[in-house]
């Protein structure tokens, strides 16, 4: 199967034989979404094993692409995020209870051990200098 994309359009195309004409002919078996994610059903019965493989491949190559760009974009927003958590956290967590603000602190200290060690895994942690 072939796959040709058209600025945001994949067109799924199979060559099939004619013996009328002595060669392959295209056949247009749907357009869809280039991000796509999932294939849809009705397509899926349509597919050949190989092009349900081709197809699901690609689908695979797009979540993975998703994935990276949501982590991206929750990177370059971490900054203002804490911001505002530390403006919060200073207002004494309008609106939850005490222990429910420390059962928070405590799951955003996890979650922020977590950010530390990848970013000193990246090459990019711990940058003060400890005094002796």
């Amino acid at each position: 199967m072939q796959i040709r994309r058209r600025q945001h359009t994949l067109s799924l195309i199979r060559a099939v034989y004619c013996p009328q004409r002595g060669r392959c002919r295209s056949q247009t078996l749907a357009r869809v979404p280039a991000n796509l994610k999932q294939v849809p059903l009705e397509l899926w019965e349509r597919l050949t094993e190989t092009e349900r493989a081709q197809l699901e491949a690609l689908c695979a190559r797009n979540r993975q692409a998703n994935a990276l760009e949501r982590q991206r974009a929750a990177a370059l927003g971490l900054p203002e995020a804490l911001k505002q958590v530390a403006a919060w956290y200073r207002l004494r967590g309008d609106g939850l209870s005490l222990a429910e603000r420390a059962a928070l602190a405590e799951a955003s200290r996890t979650a922020w051990s977590a950010v530390l060690a990848a970013m000193c895994a990246a090459g990019v942690g711990r940058k003060r200098r400890r005094l002796g």
